[in-house]
């Protein structure tokens, strides 16, 4: 996984796990720029590379995808979010889902979406 955003999923209970393996055997391999809204709990261990943040809010604006342009629907990310230039280069695709250039700034924003 690289510049990725995992937060805000939670279980039956409403608890947020945004990574908590079943199957112990799966290994995940982090190539940095992820952002997880939890501590990962056993997925942790994964996420030490370049960029990984652990129990961060990664800034995405409220409320459900929507029409922002290009052929889904998208979350944006806020003002100063720390997924905002928080991606790293060998991660960063050309364009974001919206097809939009990337990087726009410093470097890659976190998640699907280059922030303009």
């Amino acid at each position: 996984m690289t510049n990725t955003i995992v937060a805000f999923n939670t279980d039956m209970t409403g608890a947020e796990h945004d990574c908590n393996r079943r199957d112990t055997t799966t290994v995940i391999t982090s190539g940095g720029g992820n952002i997880f809204g939890d501590s990962a709990e056993n997925c942790a261990m994964y996420f030490t590379a370049n960029g990984d943040l652990l129990s961060t809010d990664p800034g995405v604006e409220p409320g459900a995808p929507a029409d922002h342009g290009g052929p889904t629907p998208t979350i944006l990310l806020t003002p100063n979010a720390p997924a905002i230039d928080g991606g790293q280069a060998a991660g960063c695709p050309p364009t974001d889902q919206r097809g939009l250039p990337r990087p726009a700034g410093a470097a890659c924003d976190v998640g699907a979406i280059e922030m303009q």
